[in-house]
C-alpha cells in the first residue's frame, strides 16, 4: 500500500516468498490460518480482507489439486485483487449499508484503479491481472466490471470470486452487515442456485470450511454453548467443538473441549447461537476476537 500511495510500481519480487510460504504453510495445516480469516477485525480491514482471501482461495485450490505455478498465480491476485482501494475513501470499505447510486460508482472505480496500478510494472505477469480484474464477476454476466459470463472465465478467476464474496460477506465488506459463516454458505449457495457462481465450486467450499465452519457459535442438544474449533471434513456435522457455557448458561471456569464423533454422552449441534437474544452470549465468550481463542489442530 505504501508504494500504492508514494505511487511507485509494485516490487513484484518482493511478493513471492510471501506466496510460497504461504502455500507451503497451508499444504502443512490450513487451520490455523482459517481460523485467523474469521475474526472480528477492528483495524486494517483492507489487509486483512487481502490476506484472508489470498488463504482461503490457496487452500481451496490446493484441495482441487490446482499446479504449483497456478497457486502462485492465484496467490498474487489474491492479495493484490483490491489495491484499486488504495486509492479510494476507505469509509466506504466495510461501511454495512447499503450504498447510494453515487457510493456504487466510486466503488466499482477500484476495478479500473487496479488496473493503471498494475499496469506501470513492465513485469506485472498478465495472467494475474487476468484474474484479479475478474474478481467481481458473476457466471450469469450481472457482474463487473466487463459483465463476463461463465464461459469467458477460467478455474482461476471462479476461486477468487467465490473466496472474495465469502470473506466480503462474513465481515459486512459489501453493502450489508456481516453474516456468520454458516448463513454466508447459505447466502452462497442461494446464489449458485440463481446462477450467478458456480453451484460445484460452492458445494466445494461447504466441504472445505464444513457446514459449521469454524468459529462458528453453536448450541448442542445438550444446551451447552460453544464455538467449532475443528473441522471434520469428513463429517461436516461432528466438528469439534469448545464448550463455553453450561446448560444452564452458566460459563465455565476451564472450557472443554470435545470432538462430537468420539463424544461419550453422544452430543450434536442443535443448531446455531441466535445473537439477536441478548442473553445467547453474556459474557462474550462466543465471539472470536483473539487467534489464541481458538485450538490450533490439524484439520481431520
Amino acid at each position: 500500500m505504501t508504494f500504492i500511495e508514494n505511487n511507485e510500481t509494485i516490487p513484484i519480487n518482493q511478493f513471492s516468498p510471501v506466496i510460497d510460504d504461504t502455500i507451503d504453510s497451508l499444504i502443512r495445516n490450513s487451520q490455523a490460518l482459517l481460523t485467523l480469516m474469521h475474526l472480528k477485525r477492528y483495524e486494517e480491514k483492507l489487509f486483512s480482507h487481502s490476506f484472508s482471501v489470498m488463504t482461503l482461495a490457496l487452500t481451496f485450490a490446493i484441495k482441487q489439486g490446482v499446479s504449483r505455478e497456478d497457486l502462485k498465480t492465484l496467490g498474487l491476485a489474491a492479495l493484490l485483487h483490491d489495491i484499486g482501494w488504495a486509492q479510494l475513501p476507505l469509509n466506504l470499505f466495510g461501511k454495512a449499508k447499503k450504498y447510494s447510486e453515487n457510493e456504487i460508482k466510486v466503488v466499482q472505480q477500484h476495478q479500473k484503479i487496479a488496473a493503471i496500478i498494475v499496469d506501470k510494472s513492465k513485469d506485472f505477469p498478465a495472467a494475474v491481472k487476468q484474474v484479479m480484474m475478474n474478481h467481481h464477476e458473476r457466471i450469469d454476466g450481472s457482474g463487473y466490471p466487463d459483465k463476463l459470463k461463465a464461459d469467458q472465465m477460467d478455474r482461476l478467476s471462479n476461486i477468487l470470486i467465490l473466496t472474495d464474496y465469502y470473506d466480503e460477506l462474513v465481515h459486512g465488506l459489501c453493502d450489508q452487515p456481516g453474516l456468520i459463516p454458516s448463513e454466508t454458505l447459505r447466502f452462497l449457495y442461494k446464489e449458485a442456485v440463481q446462477n450467478k457462481l458456480k453451484k460445484s465450486q460452492v458445494e466445494q467450499l461447504i466441504k472445505l470450511l464444513g457446514i459449521y465452519p469454524l468459529t462458528s457459535a453453536v448450541e448442542l442438544t445438550s444446551g451447552e454453548q460453544g464455538i467449532v474449533v475443528e473441522v471434520n471434513r469428513d463429517k461436516p456435522l461432528i466438528p469439534v467443538v469448545k464448550i463455553m457455557y453450561t446448560s444452564e448458561g452458566h460459563a465455565l471456569a476451564q472450557p472443554v473441549i470435545i470432538d462430537l464423533e468420539t463424544d461419550e454422552k453422544k452430543r450434536q449441534i442443535k443448531g446455531i447461537v441466535d445473537f439477536c437474544n441478548a442473553k445467547a452470549d453474556p459474557q462474550n465468550l462466543l465471539i472470536v476476537e483473539d487467534v489464541s481463542n481458538v485450538k490450533k489442530t490439524a484439520v481431520k
